[in-house]
């Protein structure tokens, strides 16, 4: 760890123990010296002693330490009559061997990820020393929302913040004052971030040159097609239900999307699902989330993904059940058999717990049985009336004809 000493940041010093606020006016923070050492590094008193306990008290069998932070101004005799109570941390030991391999060591001690990770606290010095660093040349600044955003999907790993950091100031290098989080919000939760983060991030770097060898893309085809066919560049399509069931059909609106995924489904699972009430014999609200999940991947759009669970990664205390990202920002939710109709419809209001996640659509959809009448139709409802036999399912909405879905997912 470079720039490390003992004593707070000028970041830390001003903010005292109170919670970091990103906007507060902290020093002028200097780039990286030639020296090598990082102005954007942080580390809370609390690590530092961790670290000291760990390589002095564990590794070398020691109750009290005695060093000195070095650089290339200091020198061993230096070192050696020093006489305050300072900490030693070694780094660019690479320079030493450059580029050439050397014989492997055994590392027996080692601190694990949870040493590592950055704390709320040093995350939040962190945003400050990159907001303070880059200021002055653009209109760049981090929103609350944000910021907790970035470290919910970072879980604090320091190189991904710095990496996410660092797209966010080159994403918007014209400043983003004026932009609204959720445009934000939209861009981290977008394939485009994901795609920059695999394909340049030190954590992935293995993906770019992978040669995978013969079973290992066997085994990767088989995972994805569950086909043992020895010709997987050819799929007959009109024959192989693996294919028909796997290749996806991209749609381009929100109402394709929804009709698409519904036609998708497959009868002889709903019908023949155990995931259902003893009494009343209808499907649970999770066999009919799971049945639609299966579907509505083949016809999610392009360059899109699809998450279940969604909620705490935009500092939402709900879970919202599905959410299409990217450009789509579709909100998606379901029920069965007209219950509980207007405590979800209150999660999507202003204010709602569905509320900080980032929205263009949304649609509740009601999964109930063809004999349970729509009394009022409301907005962004779709009503599901399904067959005995699952086969169709009758669509019915507000300022909308009735439409007939057939369910073709057995074919």
């Amino acid at each position: 760890m470079s720039n490390s000493h003992h004593g707070k940041s000028n970041v830390e010093k001003e903010l005292g123990d109170e919670e970091l606020d990103p906007f507060e006016k902290v020093d002028e923070i200097r780039e990286e010296s030639n020296e090598g050492y990082d102005s954007f590094m942080v580390i809370s008193p609390e690590r530092l002693a961790t670290i000291i306990l760990f390589f002095y008290v564990v590794c070398l069998h020691q109750k009290r330490v005695s060093s000195v932070n070095i650089s290339k101004k200091f020198t061993m005799t230096n070192i050696t009559d020093c006489t305050e109570d300072t900490y030693l941390f070694v780094n660019e030991i690479q320079v030493i061997y450059g580029k050439h391999e050397v014989t492997p060591i055994e590392i027996i001690h080692t601190l694990g990820l949870d040493a590592l990770l950055l704390t709320k606290y040093e995350f939040n010095v962190l945003v400050a020393n990159f907001i303070q660093r880059y200021s002055s040349r653009s209109y760049f600044n981090i929103p609350e929302g944000v910021k907790n955003l970035i470290f919910n999907l970072t879980g604090g790993h320091p190189g991904l913040c710095r990496f996410i950091l660092t797209l966010l100031r080159i994403k918007f290098r014209e400043g983003i004052q004026n932009k609204s989080s959720a445009v934000i919000l939209q861009y981290l939760a977008s394939p485009q971030l994901r795609n920059g983060i695999t394909s340049s991030s030190c954590a992935f770097y293995w993906i770019n040159n992978w040669n995978p060898s013969h079973d290992e893309a066997e085994f990767v085809r088989l995972m994805l097609l569950k086909s043992h066919c020895e010709t997987p560049s050819i799929i007959d399509y009109d024959s192989n239900p693996v294919a028909k069931k796997f290749l996806k059909h991209p749609t381009t609106t929100f109402e394709e999307f929804l009709e698409k995924s519904i036609h998708r489904m497959s009868p002889s699972k709903l019908s023949e699902s155990f995931g259902r009430g003893d009494k009343c014999n209808s499907l649970y609200e999770r066999s009919w989330q799971m049945e639609w999940y299966c579907a509505f991947t083949i016809v999610v759009p392009a360059n899109e993904s699809i998450s279940a669970d969604v909620g705490p990664l935009f500092s939402s205390t709900g879970f919202l059940d599905f959410y299409v990202n990217g450009d789509c920002c579709w909100r998606i939710e379901l029920i069965r058999e007209g219950r509980h109709l207007k405590e979800h419809a209150k999660r999507f209001e202003n204010g709602g717990i569905y509320d900080k996640i980032p929205l263009k659509h949304w649609v509740i959809i009601d999964f109930r049985h063809h004999s349970k009448s729509v009394r009022e139709k409301k907005p962004n409802f779709w009503y599901a009336l399904y067959d005995d036999n699952y086969k169709q399912i009758t669509i019915i909405r507000e300022r909308h004809n009735d439409k007939v879905i057939i369910l073709y997912g057995d074919e």
